[in-house]
């Protein structure tokens, strides 16, 4: 055993075999206390590890005390992305053990005096100069840690004042007394601290839950409003092409239909439709084989007419004699249009036979010019495919017709809805996670209807979400520090007052029979308050007796 260090030789020749379990329990402890933390908002956690860490201070000492801060300490790596979290806490176990037995046994105001004077400092210099987190995101942790530093001291020397841990270490041998001082101090600051920190938790997960129902609300909006003005773009050019095709029903039934006159109407009729709809590239009427009947532009990319070719290599032409009815064919980029367009047919039917159809290469732009009309608060629109490829976007970052990779440098997280998620970037070292939520997005998919065989993403940005809620926390947090330091001051000097008459009044009565036989003179204090000055009453009244009782000894 003579590798094992010092304090840990010690530990394990201890007497008491629990004391050693119990140091491992309460070491465990602040490590699941930080594991288990909760959840304020956006990347703001409260943690618990160091009531677990004050304990280990004040009934092993110092060095296991620092361990224990070291263990629990460690978690918030993971949990935040960087180590400086844990250096302040290692700090504070530094900064309380040590004053611990030199001044005052007070775990609160210890805690409090590190968090006002070293604490919060170490905060603004880690994420302030070193993270380059935003001035507003640093004061709110700055808050939030003190905060919670004072909480869990507090918890803490609740559990040391009425919790026989003492006892559970097997140590009841030893005479456990307790400060009435600072068992004062601790009810005091707990009745005005602990409700009002509950309050403020209850308040701000009120706000999150109305946050997420606007989030909810606007998505919704936001896509069904879209969802719409796509639906109608496809159902404009449908009727259209409809009444192209009514035109050429007539001309395509009759045996003549090749004549010269009746092409013409055609080629009139197929000219006016595709100027009339600015985002058509061509447009073409063919008879049932496939072969071009009326066409706009009439010549091809190499200068060929395109009446008279033969359309009968398109997939879409099998399709649309199949199940006679409008068909849109899949978004493509092809030597004549390096944008990516989609072809839409309509059948030309008398009396549900086939007589040819209307075929017509739409560009997306115009598709593309909705989705940028419809942005609001800096959001995101993405339009994909049945192959999950991009088709429209209003994000310069993505590369239209590229997989869409909905993980993109980052992860989702469920909202309850199907439909509705929530993206944040990767975890990234020394990036803070609060940071991480404010470059978050909040995402909606719906698959759109009305023969429409796309996806629409609308993302809007969590930052002004953040925002609103980063400030209501910051105006509790200081409301909440504030009324914690003006709770310590003056439940301090209140337990001071109490305290002061029976200190002065234990030292007046230390070896009082000594004092009396010696004739010395005692300064009897005197209390305004009632039941102190009754006290003092009566130790007046039994020192008189025993100096009368002293005399008739001595006289005897």
């Amino acid at each position: 055993m003579y590798w094992l260090p010092k304090f840990a030789r010690s530990l394990l020749s201890s007497p008491s075999p629990q004391s050693g379990w119990a140091l491992m329990g309460l070491i465990t402890a602040g490590y699941a206390g930080n594991y288990f933390h909760l959840p304020l908002f956006f990347g703001l956690d409260f943690l618990f590890g160091s009531i677990a860490v004050l304990l280990v201070l004040s009934l092993y000492g110092l060095t296991w005390g620092i361990v224990s801060a070291c263990i629990a300490g460690s978690y918030t790596y993971f949990l935040w992305n960087h180590p400086y979290a844990a250096v302040i806490l290692i700090a504070e176990a530094a900064f309380v053990g040590l004053l611990l037995r030199r001044q005052s046994r007070s775990l609160l105001l210890l805690s409090a005096l590190y968090w006002i004077l070293i604490g919060m400092p170490l905060v603004a210099w880690f994420y302030g100069g070193i993270l380059q987190v935003s001035s507003s995101q640093v004061w709110l942790i700055m808050l939030k840690q003190a905060v919670n530093g004072i909480f869990n001291a507090l918890i803490a020397g609740l559990l040391l004042s009425y919790v026989p841990i003492q006892q559970w270490l097997g140590r009841s041998a030893q005479r456990h007394t307790l400060s009435l001082q600072h068992t004062l101090l601790n009810l005091l600051v707990a009745f005005i601290f602990l409700p009002t920190l509950l309050l403020i938790v209850l308040d701000g997960q009120r706000v999150i839950q109305e946050i997420n129902v606007t989030v909810e609300s606007n998505l919704q909006s936001i896509s069904t409003d879209m969802a719409m003005q796509l639906g109608n773009w496809h159902q404009q050019h449908v009727q259209g092409l409809q009444e192209l095709a009514n035109i050429a029903a007539p001309i395509l039934s009759r045996p003549d239909a090749g004549t010269s006159s009746q092409t013409e109407i055609l080629q009139t009729a197929v000219k006016l439709i595709n100027t009339t709809f600015l985002d058509m590239e061509s447009t073409f009427v063919a008879d049932p084989a496939g072969l071009t009947v009326a066409s706009d532009p009439m010549t091809d990319e190499s200068g060929r007419s395109r009446i008279g070719q033969l359309a009968s290599d398109e997939p879409f032409i099998q399709d649309i004699q199949r199940s006679l009815k409008p068909l849109i064919t899949e978004v493509h980029v092809d030597e004549a249009s390096p944008y990516p367009h989609v072809g839409l047919s309509v059948p030309v039917l008398s009396n549900q036979r086939l007589l040819g159809f209307v075929y017509s290469s739409l560009k997306l732009t115009k598709i593309n010019q909705l989705l940028q009309s419809h942005i609001r608060d800096r959001g995101v629109m993405i339009l994909a495919d049945p192959q999950n490829r991009i088709i429209a976007s209003t994000d310069p970052n993505q590369a239209l017709m590229q997989v869409l990779d909905r993980k993109r440098d980052g992860e989702l997280n469920s909202m309850g809805n199907p439909l509705i998620y929530h993206w944040l970037p990767a975890k990234k070292a020394n990036v803070p996670a609060v940071v991480r939520w404010k470059q978050s997005f909040y995402v909606q998919e719906t698959v759109l209807q009305n023969s429409l065989p796309w996806t629409l993403l609308v993302r809007v940005p969590a930052a002004p979400y953040v925002n609103d809620l980063q400030t209501l926390y910051r105006r509790n947090l200081s409301i909440m520090l504030l009324i914690s330091i003006l709770a310590l001051v003056f439940a301090d000097r209140i337990s001071r007052v109490l305290i002061s008459p029976l200190s002065k009044l234990a030292g007046v009565t230390t070896n009082l029979p000594d004092k009396l036989l010696e004739q010395s003179s005692v300064e009897w204090i005197k209390s305004p308050i009632t039941e102190i000055d009754a006290l003092v009453r009566n130790f007046r009244l039994m020192a008189i007796a025993l100096q009368e009782k002293f005399r008739e000894i001595q006289r005897t």
